[in-house]
């Protein structure tokens, strides 16, 4: 049987851990493989081109978006924070805790539709190793 994602809660940590309210969708991200380092010279074997792992990590992406409460005190400090890296708690529905650290891009409207609701999403960069709490 799957996972039930319902219920997942998302908090940034701004002197205490703010609870980003509205939350619907979460993407976290996970570590990549750098791009491979070309090592190919002259003298490679057969002229077949010759690859090094490059031996660093990044993140791919980090985003949320939730429906748009400005007097929510979460959202308040993402707004307040783009620019800056602040430390991020995800707590699955499962109950599983994760924990990020990274860099605020933005924190734009979302589409704002003529009978709907209005959203925002988040882009952050992730920055580091993953903190244990």
């Amino acid at each position: 049987m799957a996972s039930k994602t319902f219920g997942g809660v998302l908090s940034i940590y701004d002197s205490a851990y703010k609870v980003i309210g509205g939350l619907l969708d979460v993407t976290w991200p996970s570590y990549k493989a750098d791009e491979p380092l070309d090592v190919t010279s002259h003298s490679s074997a057969s002229g077949v081109r010759e690859y090094e792992a490059a031996g660093t990590k990044d993140h791919t992406d980090f985003s949320f978006e939730c429906n748009d409460l400005p007097s929510d005190t979460g959202q308040v400090a993402v707004l307040a924070g783009i620019g800056a890296s602040y430390k991020f708690k995800f707590v699955s529905a499962a109950g599983t805790t994760e924990y990020i650290n990274a860099i605020i891009i933005s924190f734009s409207p979302g589409p704002q539709p003529v009978n709907g609701k209005a959203t925002r999403v988040c882009t952050a960069k992730a920055t580091g190793v993953n903190p244990t709490s």
